[in-house]
């Protein structure tokens, strides 16, 4: 039987179910109307930063933004500040975006920023606007016809810094030589899971989950494995756009995703090839599944898991960007990071 709501929130049931309030409370005391002084400094050294969000018909969407160091920033404590490369700004969930301010809409986003190296992760929520053309303290890093979002900060929080891959190629690490297939660059916006694309999600070793409360807020998770942990059914009688499932490791006890998910049955997949710099995006109607109620053929593809996230294909789109210059600033700094830990390790021992 499919979990389902008896309670008054998924994240409730979920913690509930599998007796986690203690460490979902402590987690929950993590959270801050403000941006602290900590995420302010963490927010200025990003590369890389994902957004979730309604689109143009209120289904969820997903992107990514790349710039050096101070791309984003947080002026003060309620605000955070994201310049836009082109690739997001011309995304569908930035459109709209656009759409729902001129018509007077609120429309509240989720922002994910994320450091491999350190395996830090912060989440801002709260609603957004646009700011064109914006030029300010970090202008020398804009286009001529920037774009800025501009978040007002209603929840911000580290999440905890286990289960991070920290050498992912193209990010981290040099890029290896594999090549992202012509005939994936140049799909269009679809409604299946292609061969291309089932080829595509099997090598990937990472991805982030994004998800909405019934309230409208945003959540994005990231989630991470050896390449295959992603399992991708093609299309097959009963599911005629292909299945993702999505394995779900014991965490923190908090169910943030499995929550929304239980309450609104929606979810978004970001998988993204940094080494093709390329991103898969898929969204669909999501479900929760218990281990025991995965078909035995598949849990041995999801070894360790305590449940999975099935994900029904309705929509898929490939999203691409020109982040070198991003990626390779990401790269140098790993390097110096891992190599001033080498050191300070030999120097203790000494």
């Amino acid at each position: 039987m499919k979990l389902s709501i008896v309670t008054s929130t998924g994240r409730q049931w979920a913690r509930t179910r599998w007796n986690t309030h203690d460490s979902g409370a402590a987690f929950d005391k993590k959270k801050t109307s403000v941006l602290t002084e900590p995420m302010q400094h963490f927010i200025a050294q990003q590369t890389l930063c994902v957004i979730a969000g309604p689109g143009l018909q209120h289904e969820l969407c997903g992107t990514l933004t790349f710039g050096l160091p101070g791309f984003a920033h947080a002026p003060d404590s309620h605000t955070c500040l994201l310049h836009l490369d082109q690739q997001a700004a011309a995304s569908c969930l930035i459109s709209a975006l656009d759409q729902q301010l001129r018509e007077g809409q609120e429309t509240r986003l989720g922002l994910f920023f994320i450091s491999h190296a350190t395996r830090e992760r912060l989440c801002v929520q709260g609603p957004a606007h646009l700011l064109p053309g914006r030029r300010g303290l970090f202008s020398f890093l804009q286009t001529r016809h920037a774009t800025t979002l501009q978040l007002s900060v209603h929840e911000a929080f580290f999440h905890c810094a286990k289960y991070i891959k920290t050498h992912v190629p193209g990010l981290t690490v040099p890029a290896n030589s594999s090549t992202v297939s012509a005939k994936l660059r140049s799909q269009e916006a679809q409604t299946l899971l292609t061969p291309a694309i089932h080829h595509f999600i099997q090598r990937q070793s990472l991805c982030f989950l994004c998800t909405v409360s019934q309230e409208g807020q945003c959540a994005i998770n990231h989630r991470g494995g050896a390449p295959g942990f992603l399992v991708s059914l093609p299309p097959y009688p009963g599911a005629s756009s292909g299945i993702v499932l999505l394995p779900d490791y014991e965490g923190n006890g908090a169910f943030e995703a499995i929550g929304n998910i239980l309450e609104t049955g929606v979810a978004t997949l970001l998988i993204p090839d940094y080494t093709q710099q390329c991103v898969v995006c898929i969204s669909g109607h999501a479900e929760v599944m218990d281990i025991a109620e995965v078909p035995v053929d598949m849990v041995q593809l999801l070894a360790g898991a305590k449940r999975a996230i099935k994900l029904s294909v309705q929509h898929v789109e490939i999203q691409q960007g020109h982040w070198s210059q991003a990626l390779a600033h990401e790269q140098r700094r790993a390097q110096q990071l891992w190599a001033q830990r080498a050191a300070d390790t030999t120097a203790c021992k000494l």
